[in-house]
């Protein structure tokens, strides 16, 4: 973690980047959205390729993003998973099993 006092000014320029930059990189590169949609389709603005993308190509897209998804899900509920257990053995190993009276 950033220890400037401006991170949420870091975190809104990122977020502005990652926005803006596939489709300028796309535009400046030429890569044309009614010509070749499937860059489109995986980039922040796939608006411009719905119109002149067959039906299949969007659903394909939109599947394998969600597969990407579902993946990553998986993944972060593994790790927390992990997480959570060192933190609870942590715990209950401080303590007695039996509370003595």
């Amino acid at each position: 973690m950033m220890r400037t006092s401006k991170r949420s000014v870091w975190a809104t320029g990122t977020i502005v980047v990652a926005v803006l930059l596939p489709p300028t990189i796309l535009g400046v590169l030429g890569i044309d959205p009614y010509q070749n949609t499937i860059p489109w389709l995986f980039s922040t603005f796939p608006w411009a390729a719905i119109e002149s993308a067959a039906m299949n190509t969007i659903f394909l897209a939109l599947l394998s993003q969600l597969s990407v998804l579902t993946l990553l899900n998986l993944q972060l509920r593994r790790q927390l998973r992990l997480a959570g257990e060192s933190a609870s053995k942590a715990l209950l190993a401080g303590r007695p099993s039996v509370p003595t009276v």
